[in-house]
């Protein structure tokens, strides 16, 4: 399977860099107006992800900088039970849920 995905990425550098890229972040609470201001020179195939930690939902259709992705899913993450986890956990959750369908670039980013 991994021979696959590499193969179908170098097809797509070939074929004018059209690659994907998965931004993950795990998040709670914090501000992501960063998005919009710090963030620079996306890919046109990258998909935002949001793991919700804290069992809140950011709201997609007000992120600042949203419009910089060609989609942004949020997922929900909350920890189980009293112990808070931390960022692991969500982008673990990622790469299990994706395994098979992984992005060619997969960036894991804390929302601070």
């Amino acid at each position: 399977a991994a021979q696959e995905l590499s193969a179908g990425a170098f097809q797509r550098v070939n074929e004018g860099f059209n690659y994907r890229v998965d931004l993950v972040i795990a998040h709670c609470r914090e501000d992501l107006t960063w998005l919009s201001t710090k963030l620079q020179g996306v890919p046109r195939l990258t998909t935002l992800l949001i793991y919700e930690k804290c069992g809140e939902s950011a709201q997609v259709d007000t992120l600042p900088g949203s419009d910089k992705f060609a989609s942004v899913v949020v997922v929900p993450k909350p920890d189980k039970g009293r112990a808070r986890g931390d960022e692991c956990t969500a982008y673990l959750a990622h790469i299990v849920a994706n395994y098979d369908s992984l992005a060619d670039f997969t960036i894991f980013l804390q929302s601070d």
